[in-house]
């Protein structure tokens, strides 16, 4: 039998053994009627479940490289079915074929968008990188796909092909040779939230990635200044709230030092402009630091700055406790904290501009008339219910209106008045 009557027969090892006395040319010339063949497939595809699988073998034993990823990854859904992968008869054609062709494959296979993939798809290519040696992918869909694939375990009913095992995901990932080069990437990507916070939790840190990275950091396999420093700029960068929820449990497993938040505190700086829980995370790291004497100057200004504008009235209310925490501890510090609180002025909340109000005058005794005109100038965006008290701490008084406000009516109808 001929290789398109293996395939129409449904016949994938009988493929393999067809292409196994063909020359290069001969295979090129049956391309053309597995074209036809997976063209005559209708749309009840998975009638044809065992022809489909026989076009896959034959496609990869028949084309080039690049033109055997697309055959397989643009063959409709019957080549997309997970089973369809693994089953021997593919893996033999395509072991059959040059090392530089299978790594070609695995390149352009590796191109492919992260939601097109199935799980066996990916270990196929794990295998082929893991048993030729071929430099390993870095694409946002073999990082997306090897996360995915860590996170739960998995197993070959046929034993064809090798992937690293292991039966918890600490198991998995310490005898993984991908970790160095793959983990880093994980920050990069988009919709990660969810491998990476499970399958498990912190209840069972052996099968949570945040303590395994924790672990591979301690052992040395990952470095971990760069991971904190990619997880804060992940922070910053935004996205998504479930990836954000992740990567700040990330960061707090971490729980960096001391040291390690003061000499980060500019990239926590950055954080108060991110999500509400990545903010008020920051802030309160921030805080901890300024109230230990450890925050570089100018960043208490430069973080009320960010927070006094936010409309989340918790985060208003603890940045203008920190600045009043920190006036109390050092009276020396009013002139910084009553110019810092200032921006609340502008507050759209009438509340918090007399909670603001209120701090100010607390501290604006020690910190001297110098402030007077910026304080004059910023408490011009005050609710009019503050303006006088605002003139009573900063002297000049409210501004007197050019023309005073009236409601007015319309007038009331009189009975001659036409409807």
């Amino acid at each position: 039998m001929t290789v398109i009557e293996r395939v129409r027969a449904g016949d994938a090892d009988g493929v393999a053994r067809e292409l196994a006395g063909l020359t290069p040319a001969q295979r090129r010339d049956c391309v053309a009627e597995l074209k036809e063949v997976r063209g005559e497939i209708g749309e009840e595809w998975w009638l044809e479940r065992d022809v489909l699988r026989a076009l896959m073998v034959a496609g990869a034993g028949c084309h080039t490289a690049t033109s055997a990823a697309a055959w397989l990854s643009t063959g409709g859904p019957g080549f997309r079915q997970d089973d369809s992968w693994d089953q021997p008869a593919l893996l033999a054609v395509i072991e059959s074929r040059p090392a530089e062709w299978r790594s070609a494959l695995v390149a352009a296979l590796a191109e492919r968008r992260a939601a097109s993939w199935a799980t066996r798809q990916y270990h196929l290519l794990e295998h082929l990188v893991l048993t030729t040696g071929c430099e390993v992918p870095t694409t946002d869909g073999f990082v997306t796909q090897w996360c995915r694939g860590r996170t739960w375990t998995y197993s070959s009913h046929r034993n064809a092909i090798v992937v690293v095992t292991g039966a918890t995901l600490w198991e998995r990932l310490s005898k993984d040779p991908f970790v160095p080069l793959l983990t880093p990437r994980l920050f990069d990507l988009d919709a990660i939230g969810s491998p990476l916070d499970g399958p498990s939790d912190e209840q069972r840190p052996e099968d949570w990635w945040p303590t395994c990275l924790v672990r591979l950091a301690e052992q040395g396999t990952l470095d971990r200044g760069e991971l904190i420093d990619r997880c804060l700029a992940r922070l910053a960068r935004g996205g998504r709230t479930s990836d954000q929820r992740v990567f700040l449990k990330l960061l707090q497993t971490f729980a960096p030092t001391t040291e390690e938040r003061t000499a980060r505190a500019r990239n926590y700086l950055a954080l108060l402009d991110a999500l509400p829980f990545v903010a008020a995370q920051a802030q309160r790291v921030l805080a901890e630091l300024d109230e230990a004497g450890l925050l570089p100057p100018g960043l208490l200004a430069e973080a009320s700055a960010a927070v006094l504008v936010r409309t989340e009235k918790k985060l208003v209310r603890s940045q203008l406790g920190w600045l009043d925490g920190a006036a109390r501890r050092d009276p020396a510090r009013a002139d910084e904290v009553v110019l810092a609180t200032a921006h609340a002025f502008g507050h759209p909340d009438p509340d918090l501009q007399g909670r603001a109000l209120q701090v100010t005058a607390r501290h604006l005794p020690r910190a001297g008339t110098a402030v007077l005109p910026q304080l004059r100038a910023a408490a011009e965006l005050l609710n009019p219910a503050h303006t006088a008290r605002a003139g009573e701490l900063f002297g000049g008084g409210p501004p007197a209106p050019a023309e005073a406000y009236r409601e007015l009516l319309p007038p009331v109808p009189s009975a001659s008045t036409p409807r």
